[in-house]
């Protein structure tokens, strides 16, 4: 029973490093697709937030948070219109409209570079991210309050 036990917690780490690696490659093809187009997007939410987890707790998400200055908003959706990148899911924010009123330049200026598999993809600053992911969560209802 305890070697039950034992497989079966290996068995879930070794899908959480999987996955993990699997939303830090296609966080990181999204941005060097979108940056091939002259758009420098900023990742917010999904694994933007799951760097802020503890090494051994995954925080699944299934598409790839991306804002874009309102100024990109319509050749970027043109781009997750036509499936670029392909089969992977993109929520597509206009600057970050509901979910934050610091403005847009603001925000850029003060985002960080963060290297994702040598790839450098722009995130809010802490504060920033924070601040929309509160907003966020309530404008969801918590409905989802494990994550």
């Amino acid at each position: 029973m305890e070697t039950d036990i034992a497989e079966q917690e290996l068995n879930y780490d070794r899908w959480n490093l999987i996955q993990r690696k699997a939303q830090r490659t296609i966080s990181a093809r999204v941005v060097d697709d979108f940056r091939e187009h002259s758009i420098d997007p900023i990742l917010i939410k999904g694994l933007a937030a799951h760097l802020n987890y503890p090494e051994d707790h995954f925080r699944y998400s299934i598409d790839v948070d991306i804002s874009v200055g309102p100024a990109d908003y319509e050749a970027a959706m043109e781009l997750v219109v036509a499936g670029l990148p392909e089969q992977i899911l993109i929520d597509l924010h206009k600057g970050l409209r509901h979910l934050d009123s610091v403005d847009w330049n603001d925000l850029f200026k003060n985002s960080v570079l963060i290297d994702i598999d040598g790839t450098p993809v722009r995130m809010l600053r802490p504060e920033d991210h924070l601040r929309v992911l509160c907003v966020h969560w309530l404008n969801d209802g918590g409905a989802y309050k494990e994550r």
